[in-house]
């Protein structure tokens, strides 16, 4: 199937990247790669594949790269809560507590995540018959809305580290600003329309 060997090469991509920016070039501990660093690779792809499934033209292939998506956000969302302290987020704590900008990202990436269902949902057989097509288009385009939102949720979290790109490892750019940038490219397709 095209869809699972374009998200199996993405996550490819997406997990090197994060093992030489974190591992290789950074100083995090390998002992975190099986759920920290798989973690930022699937959140990536996950954006990766929505976003691109508002880019190309084959709808049924937009449709399993997006449900794609969705599932891997899903994880994403779990993995995280479960990865929150502040043994693998120390940036995100002040003391025990969460600071303003995570909890003001793990607010976006959470509406991001239900914006999300609703396309998704919207994508099952025969809902677009049983909807209407011009609700069905609205839901659908609710996963732009989401995109937006997971790029604020990128944004959020991980601002700081964009403007000091002298302490990039191996120079590679954040996860986090790899991430908004590929939210954003169904939006600059948009813009483009409208020009």
């Amino acid at each position: 199937m095209k869809s699972a060997r374009t998200a199996a090469i993405i996550f490819a991509l997406t997990l090197s990247y994060a093992t030489f920016r974190y591992h290789v070039f950074g100083s995090s501990d390998w002992s975190w790669f099986a759920f920290w660093t798989t973690n930022k690779a699937l959140s990536w792809t996950a954006t990766a594949l929505i976003a691109l499934a508002y880019l190309i033209q084959d709808k049924e292939e937009a449709r399993r790269l997006g449900l794609f998506g969705f599932s891997l956000t899903a994880w994403h969302c779990l993995v995280s809560l479960v990865l929150l302290g502040p043994g693998y987020y120390a940036k995100l704590h002040s003391g025990s507590s969460l600071t303003g900008p995570a909890l003001a990202s793990l607010l976006l990436g959470g509406v991001a995540y239900v914006a999300f269902c609703f396309p998704a949902w919207a994508s099952r057989p025969g809902l677009k018959e049983k909807l209407g097509v011009g609700r069905w288009l609205t839901w659908q385009r609710l996963g732009y809305a989401g995109l937006g939102l997971t790029a604020a949720h990128c944004l959020a979290i991980g601002l700081p580290g964009w403007l000091t790109p002298a302490k990039w490892p191996g120079m590679l750019p954040p996860i986090t600003l790899m991430g908004f940038l590929t939210a954003l490219l169904p939006a600059f397709r948009l813009v483009r329309r409208r020009i």
